[in-house]
Order: structure tokens, then sequence, then C-alpha cells
């Protein structure tokens, strides 16, 4: 038997460890979702995305630990019941591939529903994905939403109730509300504050059409969200589509 002593266990890593991002690795693309899968959490999402990802055979760069998982980072988690026109996520690979051979694999792979729009390489050092967005574009629809704008007072607080894990606070939607438009009697376009330093919910913004426009409660519930666009700002404070 060795005289030497049992060698101290190694201490495991932990699982959201990132590994070093070579660049020019990190696919961006663009994706929609409809139907069926608008109705997923954001981490059953991420799981149907990471089952996809294993699937096609990409090189992917996975996370370190006793469970490594594809490194994916969603720019603005979308919300139970919401379509996305237009959303954005980063895929870390192992290695370089054209962004059309991404685009084409994950679409053969991915269920109905979601489909990547688009991809090019990530550019190289600056703000995270989800760090880079600051505006989201929304079209509500439902009896009487748009018709509901009109009556929605032009000035002063728009003071609604947000429910959260630590129970209900008031909040004024005023100022996340960046442009507000009817398209029809039945359908709004909204541009709000989105990310991670303000964000206004399209929940919140149809609560406060409740409370302050007359819309009914039942119309609100009932209303269809579509994302359609993120935006981040550029280096003169113009406003830029993330893509």
């Amino acid at each position: 038997m060795s005289d030497r002593p049992n060698p101290r266990p190694r201490r495991p890593e932990n699982a959201s460890n990132r590994p070093n991002m070579t660049p020019g690795r990190t696919m961006r693309a663009r994706f929609s979702r409809t139907g069926a899968t608008s109705w997923l959490a954001h981490l059953d999402l991420m799981r149907v995305f990471e089952r996809t990802l294993r699937r096609t055979g990409l090189p992917l760069a996975f996370t370190q630990g006793f469970s490594p998982h594809p490194v994916m980072t969603f720019a603005l988690p979308l919300g139970v019941g919401i379509d996305a026109g237009d959303d954005v996520a980063d895929f870390a690979l192992d290695a370089d591939i054209a962004p059309e051979e991404f685009v084409g694999k994950m679409n053969a792979t991915l269920p109905e529903g979601l489909r990547i729009l688009g991809a090019r390489i990530a550019p190289e050092g600056g703000e995270s994905l989800m760090a880079a967005v600051h505006e989201a574009s929304y079209v509500l629809r439902g009896p009487g939403v748009g018709a509901a704008v009109a009556r929605l007072p032009a000035a002063g607080p728009l003071p609604v109730a947000k429910k959260g894990k630590e129970g209900s606070k008031i909040v004024d939607v005023r100022p996340l509300l960046v442009e507000l438009a009817a398209k029809d009697d039945d359908a709004l376009e909204a541009l709000v504050k989105a990310g991670s330093r303000e964000n206004l919910r399209p929940d919140l913004l149809l609560q406060a059409l409740v409370d302050h426009a007359g819309l009914p409660q039942d119309a609100a519930d009932d209303a269809e969200t579509l994302r359609t666009a993120l935006y981040t700002t550029g280096p003169d404070g113009a406003r830029i589509r993330l893509a």
C-alpha cells in the first residue's frame, strides 16, 4: 500500500461558470415564436433551445461543472403567452461556422412555432446582450384596446399595481412609456422602456388602460401580445434595432 496520503477531493466547478469566449465565435441569432411555443415559460424555452442545439451537431461551447449545458443568452426574457416577431439571442460556439449553416441546422430541428430568422457573428467586446436592451416595441390586440388609447390622460402619472413575489406595489408607468398609438379600435402599438434598468411589461400597460381609460378588465386579460422588436442606443443617442 502506498504511503502517500489520499489526494484531496477536487471541488466541483460552479455550473454557472462560463468558458473563455474565443473572439468571433458567438452567434447572434434573430428568432420568432408563435402558437403553442408562446406559452412556454422562459426556462422551458431555454430547454427547448438547448435540446435543439444538442441535436444539430453544431460545435457548441458548454458551461463547466457537473451538468454542462450550451452557453446561450436571451436579450430579454419573454413572458408566458407573448408572441415574438423578432427577438435576439446569443449562442456560444466552440469553432467557427457560417451563419447560414447555423440558421439551416437550427430551423431543421426546432419545433413548430420557433424559427431562426437570421444570424451573424456577434461583435467583440462592449456590453452584454442583455445590457444592450433599452426599449421594446409591442402590438396589443383585444376588443376596445386601440380605442382606449384616446381616453388615456395625455399627462400626469399613470399608477398601477405591480404584483411580485413580495406582494403588490404601485408603479407609475408614464415614465416607461415612450410611444403609444392606436392601430385601430382593437389594436395598439407601443414602444416602451425595456431591459435590466427600466422595464415596462405589456400587462402593466394594459392595466393602465383598465385603470385610467376604462378598458374592461376581461379585454385586458384576454388581449394578444406580440413583441415586434428590441432596441439599443447608439453612441449618438439614436435608437437602433437590436439584431
